[in-house]
């Protein structure tokens, strides 16, 4: 995915950016015949000061730009821009959140399923909650988690039939889903999903909130505040803020009956 560079003199849609007369443009720097220099010569000579960049896998090149020229804060989690501010959901915390609202619901062998380049761009935010939750909440034998490079029918019915999962936890809308549903398992009878990157609230999916609008307008006035002080380059000391995750309750979990008691909660 091409990583968007926002510029600002004009009309930014968040808290502060119209009225404070800024605007947000979109530019693409990994595309055909464009290099670091040249992306950051262009930038300069529009006069652009401000830069907001999305989140970048790192698949793809560093990002080289001449920093000093610009005020930038990164959108989420880039390892190949983590010394700059940032601003992000606290994915932590939302894992956590995750595995409590799961045993509330009966579940007792949730397992967590993403992509390897997921979990390393998230800095294994993930996995390690996990882990920290199976062992906080006493589930003996929970699933391995499945982290793998692209979604396969084969991978991930393999570790369905190995692992016995009551419920599958992670990015699961798109093709992960297609493939669970192509395995004659019903959900949320046979199989609850809960997702880490619930569109939005209400939304047919069980699970965390990104609130990607409220994280955008912070990230905007963190931008409009360091342009307004003209403070550029690279941070000496690079602040991430975190946004913590909301409970959507959705339709793809099952409320199981038991009388299992609650393990021990996290707080």
């Amino acid at each position: 995915m091409p990583a968007p560079v926002a510029d600002f003199p004009t009309d930014v849609r968040g808290r502060g950016g119209a009225q404070r007369n800024y605007r947000l443009e979109h530019f693409w720097l990994f595309r055909d015949g464009m290099s670091n220099a040249r992306f950051s010569q262009m930038l300069e000579s529009r006069g652009i000061r401000g830069l907001l960049v999305a989140p970048v896998p790192d698949t793809h090149p560093l990002i080289e730009l001449n920093w000093a020229a610009f005020s930038t804060v990164v959108l989420g989690l880039t390892p190949t821009t983590q010394t700059f501010h940032r601003v992000m959901t606290d994915d932590y915390q939302s894992m956590l959140l995750v595995m409590e609202e799961c045993l509330k619901l009966g579940y007792r062998r949730p397992g967590l399923v993403t992509r390897l380049e997921t979990i390393k761009r998230l800095e294994f935010r993930w996995e390690g909650a996990y882990c920290v939750a199976c062992e906080r909440f006493g589930l003996k034998t929970p699933p391995s988690p499945l982290f793998v490079d692209e979604w396969t029918t084969g991978a991930v019915e393999r570790w369905l039939e190995r692992e016995r999962p009551d419920g599958v936890i992670g990015p699961v809308l798109g093709k992960l889903e297609e493939i669970i549903r192509a395995s004659a398992r019903r959900v949320p009878a046979d199989l609850g999903l809960v997702g880490l990157l619930v569109p939005g609230a209400g939304d047919r999916l069980s699970g965390v909130l990104q609130d990607g609008g409220v994280i955008g307008a912070v990230a905007i006035d963190q931008l409009i505040a360091a342009v307004e002080r003209n403070v550029t380059g690279i941070p000496e000391q690079p602040i991430t803020h975190t946004k913590l995750g909301r409970w959507n309750p959705g339709r793809t979990p099952k409320k199981k009956a038991t009388k299992t008691p609650l393990p021990m909660p996290l707080s």
